[in-house]
C-alpha cells in the first residue's frame, strides 16, 4: 500500500472513529437522562422537542461516522492480511498511538471523577441529583465509549508490538504511548498518595481547623489514588511482558531508548522530590531549633511532617525504578551487542 494511500485510509478512519465515537456518547448519555426523568423524577420531565432534537444529532454522528469508519478500517484490515508488512508502518503505528492516547485520557478522567462522586455519595456530602446525575451520566457515556475502543485497540497493539520485524517509527511509537501513559499514571498516583497522607495528617493534628472539609478532599485524593493505580499498573504490567523470558523481543525491548529514558526520568525526578522534601525538613527542624516563632505546637509538627508526605512516595518510586534499572542493566551486561 502507498504512503498515501495508508496516509488516506488511517486519516479518515480517525476522523469517522471520532465523529460516531461522540454521536455514541450523546446517545448514550441522552438514553440515561431519559430512563432517570422517567423512573427516576416522572413529575419533571424535560422539555421533549430538545430531547427529540439532541436524540435526533446523536444517532446522525454515530449513523454517518460508523459506516466510513467500518469501510475503511475494513480496507485498512484487508491490506494487512494480504501485506504482513503493512501491519509494521509507521501510519499505522501511529494511528493505534495516537487512538490509544485519546481514549486513554478520557477513561481516566471518567475514572477518577466517577470514584469522586461516588465517595462523596457515600459521605453524605454529595450535590443534588438534579445536578450529580447528570454529571454521573456524563461520564459513564464517556468510560463506556472510551473504555471500549481503548481496550480494542490496545489489544491489537499489544499483538503487533510483539512482532521482532518492526523498525523505526513502527517499532517505538507504540513504545512511546505506552510509558508515556505509564508516567503519567504514576505521577498521579504519587500525587494521590501524598495528598492522602496531608489528609491523614489534618485529621489527626488539626481536626478542629479542617471539620467539615476533609471529606471533599478525601473523596478527590481517593479518585486520583484509583485512577492512578490502574493506569500505571495496566501499562507497567505490559512493559514489563515485554521483557519477560517468553517474549519475542524481550532483548530488543530491554535495549529500546523509549523505555530507558522512563527508568531515567522516573528516577531522576523521583531522587529530585526525595532531595526537596529532604530539604524542607530539614529547614522545619533548624527553624523550631532556633526558636523561631510559627503557630502552636501542633500546626508546627504538621508544617514539620508535610514534606514527609511527598518524601515517601517519591522515595518508593526511586527505589522500586532503580531497582529495576539495575536488574535489567545486569540482563543486559551479559548479552554485549555490537553496534550502537
Amino acid at each position: 500500500m502507498a504512503i498515501a494511500r495508508r496516509l488516506y485510509l488511517y486519516g479518515i478512519a480517525a476522523i469517522a472513529l471520532a465523529v460516531w465515537a461522540v454521536g455514541a456518547v450523546r446517545l448514550l448519555r441522552e438514553l440515561g437522562m431519559a430512563l432517570w426523568e422517567l423512573l427516576g423524577r416522572p413529575a419533571v420531565i424535560g422539555d421533549p422537542e430538545a430531547f427529540r432534537a439532541r436524540l435526533s444529532l446523536s444517532v446522525a454522528l454515530l449513523l454517518v461516522g460508523f459506516p466510513i469508519w467500518a469501510v475503511h478500517w475494513w480496507l485498512v484490515e484487508r491490506a494487512v492480511r494480504m501485506d504482513a508488512a503493512e501491519q509494521r508502518s509507521a501510519v499505522r503505528a501511529a494511528f493505534l498511538a495516537a487512538v490509544l492516547a485519546a481514549t486513554f485520557g478520557f477513561w481516566l478522567t471518567s475514572v477518577v471523577e466517577l470514584v469522586r462522586l461516588a465517595l462523596l455519595w457515600l459521605f453524605g456530602v454529595s450535590e443534588p441529583g438534579v445536578m450529580s446525575v447528570p454529571r454521573v451520566l456524563d461520564e459513564l457515556a464517556v468510560l463506556a465509549v472510551a473504555g471500549t475502543l481503548w481496550l480494542g485497540h490496545a489489544r491489537l497493539a499489544r499483538k503487533e508490538q510483539r512482532d521482532p520485524q518492526r523498525r523505526e517509527l513502527a517499532d517505538w511509537l507504540p513504545r512511546l504511548y505506552g510509558y508515556g501513559a505509564a508516567a503519567t499514571g504514576l505521577v498521579v498516583l504519587v500525587v494521590a498518595t501524598a495528598n492522602l497522607l496531608r489528609i491523614g495528617l489534618d485529621a489527626v493534628l488539626l481536626p478542629d481547623a479542617v471539620t467539615g472539609t476533609l471529606r471533599f478532599a478525601l473523596a478527590s485524593a481517593i479518585g486520583l489514588l484509583v485512577g492512578g493505580i490502574l493506569a500505571w499498573s495496566v501499562h507497567w504490567a505490559e512493559a514489563l511482558s515485554l521483557v519477560s523470558a517468553s517474549s519475542p523481543v524481550a532483548e530488543r525491548e530491554l535495549r529500546s531508548l523509549v523505555r530507558w529514558t522512563y527508568l531515567g526520568f522516573i528516577v531522576f525526578v523521583s531522587f529530585l522530590a526525595v532531595l526537596v522534601a529532604c530539604a524542607a525538613v530539614l529547614d522545619d527542624v533548624l527553624a523550631w531549633m532556633l526558636g523561631i516563632p510559627d503557630g502552636e505546637s501542633r500546626q508546627r509538627v504538621r508544617q514539620l511532617l508535610d514534606p514527609v508526605t511527598w518524601l515517601l512516595p517519591a522515595a518508593f518510586s526511586w527505589f522500586y525504578h532503580r531497582r529495576v534499572m539495575q536488574q535489567e542493566a545486569a540482563v543486559l551486561a551479559g548479552h554485549p551487542s555490537a553496534g550502537p
